[in-house]
């Protein structure tokens, strides 16, 4: 049976505060990265207000890589979870990887075998008079011997050269003096019968055995440790954002190996430097402002400019937060990204609106002149018609240029309480030409004084959908209603004209999308799902009971 594994990872503070989660932990926790990142990690995955008993991030920070089995509260989910320390140039532990693997389904699998290796017994051995005196079943598991195969083999041939000597020379001086420091161990590599070397960590003490000193070699398997070292290593250095640790001077404490990328330093030529200096000038007090906001624990995300090692000047967005130890604010942590492509596509879309806002609208303007002069003429009636065709057409440029204008400020707004009966009567007036134009009637029955989160371009927002079905509808009538709960106001404008097909009732909102190809611009009703993105808000597209499309557009209230 193939079992496919999705890890989820995160990286935590030592005060087990959540700096950063893969994609796959927010979905487990059915939280954001920004909600997650309010809480500590006990909090999010165990629902409590203290760290678990046996805490794996706890025996990591203090001794080794842990690893435990655990489930959620009231989950059925069974996870094997793993904590790799990570430490910085002095070698102390200012945070941790965490990964952890759903093992459920498992769980559920009644098999003779194990997916994931626990920790088995230790190996030991008795060393005496240059020769193994006892070897127990443990390490002859590891090793993959049995006791008449391993009889015959000198078991130092087995150590990896490069550590072979060490390992020899580290028994004697034991032997000799009597006695190994408490503390005293040593990893090495050892070859078992499959002619793979595997990763073993000894603890040497001195004993007597039959009335003379001998070594009790206790050796643990540690090449899933090892492994689990290089593995983290390489998901540190392939985060797409660079992980970054600032003492209370701004000094890098720690800062994740991809920096390289981003910076062209290496993290040896980082350690110790105050960022501030590699910040853009013009930058470095907006910076410094913010270092102190973010050791308060105020600080929102931030783009700024550094200068690279070459002297190029990059874009980056950073949010920091804190970093804590034993509740006592130590410095600053965050996450950084390169934004410097996102920055030149922003400066590009810029220009272009700025090309459409200024330089196309004077020439347009320049056209409607000379259309108003050639009407003044006497001209044939085929000219006429033509000059007729050529203003609507100038006129409907004109509409594209002030949605496309809209489209970018959307993006912007500073959502606030906003009365929606106004923004109602705005869009309803700016509508009533075309509307009477077009001989169709504009019902609405809208409370007064009801607010709702959304932007100044809200009036935009139910102007677009009333003007898509005064244009594509082929109603006679459109009607106008408000619907309020304690939380939500919801606005519904309905049609009685030929409604909407239900197969394309999810293209509706797309950019780009239209029906009528000649006067359609595909910009109208993308700008409404934008804009009702930004405020939070929702769409649905019905089949009205008069016949038509019925929009219900649900906004929040403050």
């Amino acid at each position: 049976m193939d079992i496919e594994f999705e890890e989820i990872v995160a990286y935590l503070d030592v005060d087990h505060q959540v700096v950063w989660v893969n994609e796959a932990y927010s979905e487990v926790v059915g939280l954001s990265l920004e909600e997650i990142k309010r809480e500590k990690c006990y909090e999010v995955w165990m629902d409590r207000d203290r760290p678990c008993d046996g805490c794996p991030l706890n025996r990591s920070i203090e001794t080794e890589p842990s690893r435990m089995e655990m489930s959620q509260p009231n989950r059925e989910e069974n996870w094997f979870v793993q904590i790799n320390p990570v430490r910085n140039w002095e070698g102390k532990v200012i945070g941790a990887i965490e990964t952890a693997v759903d093992m459920t389904e498992i769980k559920k699998m009644e098999e003779n075998y194990q997916i994931i290796n626990k920790a088995c017994s230790n190996g030991i051995y008795i060393y005496q008079d240059k020769e193994f005196k006892f070897i127990n079943e443990s390490l002859l598991k590891i090793l993959g011997y049995t006791q008449e195969q391993i009889q015959e083999i000198d078991y130092f041939d087995l150590i990896h050269p490069d550590h072979r000597d060490e390992i020899k020379r580290a028994i004697e001086n034991g032997l000799e003096n009597g006695s190994f420091e408490p503390k005293e161990k040593y990893e090495h590599r050892i070859l078992n019968k499959e002619d793979k070397y595997i990763w073993v960590r000894l603890k040497p003490k001195v004993i007597e055995y039959n009335g003379n000193k001998a070594v009790l070699g206790n050796l643990t398997d540690i090449s899933e440790i090892k492994e689990g070292r290089e593995k983290y290593r390489s998901l540190i250095e392939n985060l797409n954002e660079v992980i970054y640790v600032l003492d209370k001077n701004a000094r890098i404490q720690y800062v994740s190996p991809n920096v390289e990328e981003i910076t062209g330093y290496s993290t040896n030529e980082l350690s110790g430097k105050n960022y501030i200096d590699l910040v853009h000038p013009e930058d470095r007090s907006g910076r410094i402002k913010y270092f102190k906001k973010a050791l308060s624990g105020i600080a929102e995300p931030t783009d700024y400019r550094f200068i690279t090692k070459t002297g190029e000047i990059r874009w980056v967005r950073t949010q920091a937060r804190p970093a804590t130890n034993k509740g006592e604010t130590v410095g600053v942590q965050g996450v950084l990204t390169d934004i410097t492509d996102l920055k030149e596509t922003e400066k590009r879309e810029e220009f272009l609106h700025s090309l459409l806002r200024h330089d196309v609208k004077n020439k347009i303007q320049i056209i409607q002149g000379y259309n108003k002069l050639l009407k003044d003429l006497e001209l044939p009636k085929e000219a006429k018609e033509y000059i007729s065709k050529t203003q609507k057409s100038v006129e409907e440029a004109t509409e594209i240029i002030n949605k496309i204008t809209t489209l970018k400020k959307a993006k912007e707004e500073d959502i606030q309480p906003i009365k929606i009966d106004k923004a109602l009567k705005k869009a309803t007036n700016l509508a009533k030409q075309i509307a009477e134009t077009n001989q169709i009637k504009i019902k609405h029955n809208t409370p007064k004084n009801i607010k709702v989160l959304a932007g100044p371009l809200l009036d935009r927002l139910f102007y677009n959908i009333i003007e898509n079905s005064i244009k594509h509808s082929n109603c006679s009538e459109i009607k106008i209603n408000l619907k309020t709960t304690k939380n939500k106001t919801t606005c519904t404008i309905e049609d009685n004209g030929k409604g909407i097909p239900d197969q394309e009732k999810q293209n509706v909102l797309k950019k780009g999308y239209t029906t009528n190809q000649t006067n359609g611009t595909g910009i109208g009703m993308f700008l409404v799902k934008t804009l009702l993105d930004t405020y939070n808000g929702n769409i649905e597209i019905k089949d009205s009971q008069q016949g038509g499309a019925k929009f219900n557009i649900t906004l929040q209230k403050p």
